[in-house]
């Protein structure tokens, strides 16, 4: 029988976090040095060496809390060649904190040509007085690094990204990219129960339902880990984040790619989104970007299948960004995300709409409250869908 691992009351919303709902082979070293600014105040113009540099101002990952959006490249024209960054000579000894290490957020990287991974550094102290850093490129015709710390594959090889400090202090990330997989093809053979016996189902209240009404038979050996209000930014918070959504994993509190890892599963269905809508959409796909490569770095070779938000029924009128139009924008974020990037998206929301993008009323189990969750004939369309595209 498929198992859940958490209990928790179904169909429930947290308020408290105002959420919306709840080539060929190359080893070629070539390098170029470019202009490259990224703040009004600060301009490196490498000089005639054979690295690419970047300089960033934002040292740590986004967070999510403060509805970052993801950082975009200036012009130059935009730029000013003067520098407001203290010097040590400037600033008294008292007052100036030095700069003690630097870390980024994976040491070697596996990545197909045309894919897409997020470098992001760590810089202690926390409250040191100048925690910006260069990027350094080697290997600039395998690799494409934007000061955002986005890398896309563009051939074949390996290449190097280095982080380097005002005072010296380096880390290294190493790139090998390989050959961009086919694309996956969906046949339409309809696969049994027991297909799902190495799968895992992760979500909001919108997968609890389909725990909850699922009948045994349908989804095989499958787990469950929901948590009721999680979505793609939550997932990213820290696990000793107040009021914290990480599910509990075998009496133990998770993040959810560990809790993954952890259940030892080949595929992986994840359904999250809906209690994104108090972020913008761009950030709700970055938030998503970086779940998935967290998840591909804890579980390598899994196979990931995304699906679509299920739409709400036509009745609902809320006062937030929670709406079908909204819901529709975001599921074009991720199918086109699946198809860069290689992973099969699902599109469950066109199984269970009437047609107008809405959740069909005899579909929705709480069409007087929320109108969003699947009630037993909408999860057993859901499956019926599943099994006709996936393999």
């Amino acid at each position: 029988m498929f198992r859940k691992i958490i209990s928790i009351a179904a169909l429930l919303t947290v308020s408290s976090l105002t959420l919306s709902a709840c080539g060929e082979n190359s080893s070629s070293n070539e390098k170029s040095s470019i202009p490259v600014t990224v703040s009004e105040t600060e301009t490196v113009v490498p000089d005639e060496s054979t690295e690419e540099s970047f300089l960033v101002p934002e040292v740590s990952e986004p967070s999510v809390e403060e509805k970052s959006e993801p950082v975009s490249k200036p012009s130059v024209q935009e730029t000013s060649k003067t520098s407001s960054r203290p010097s040590k000579e400037e600033s008294s000894e008292t007052d100036f904190i030095d700069v003690t290490g630097i870390k980024m957020n994976a040491e070697n990287v596996t990545l197909a040509v045309g894919k897409k991974f997020r470098l992001f550094c760590t810089i202690t102290p926390d409250n040191a007085t100048d925690p910006k850093y260069l990027w350094h490129i080697a290997g600039t015709d395998i690799i494409d690094l934007q000061p955002n710390g986005t890398v896309t594959g563009k051939a074949v090889g390996t290449a190097t990204v280095t982080a380097e400090t005002y005072n010296g202090l380096k880390y290294v990330t190493t790139f090998t990219v390989t050959e961009a997989p086919p694309p996956p093809e969906i046949t339409g053979i309809e696969v049994s129960a027991d297909w799902f016996d190495d799968a895992v189902f992760v979500g909001d209240s919108v997968t609890n339902a389909l725990y909850n009404f699922a009948d045994e038979s349908w989804l095989g050996d499958a787990e469950f880990i929901p948590s009721v209000g999680i979505g793609y930014h939550t997932a990213l918070w820290d696990i000793d984040a107040d009021k914290n959504l990480h599910p509990t994993y075998y009496g133990k509190k998770m993040l959810m790619e560990d809790a993954i890892a952890a259940s030892g599963k080949n595929k992986l269905f994840v359904m999250m989104g809906m209690n994104d809508f108090s972020w913008s959409i761009d950030s709700t796909e970055q938030a998503m970007r970086e779940f998935i490569q967290r998840v591909e770095q804890k579980c390598p070779g899994i196979k990931i299948y995304i699906q679509s938000v299920t739409p709400l029924i036509s009745s609902i009128r809320r006062n937030d960004d929670l709406n079908n139009t909204n819901i529709a924008l975001l599921n074009d974020r991720i199918k086109n995300f699946c198809l860069e990037q290689g992973y099969v998206y699902v599109d469950v929301a066109s199984a269970v709409e009437d047609g107008n993008g809405n959740l069909r009323d005899e579909l929705c189990y709480d069409p007087n409250y929320m109108g969003l969750h699947p009630n037993k004939a909408g999860c057993r369309i859901w499956i019926d869908y599943l099994k006709t595209h996936v393999q």
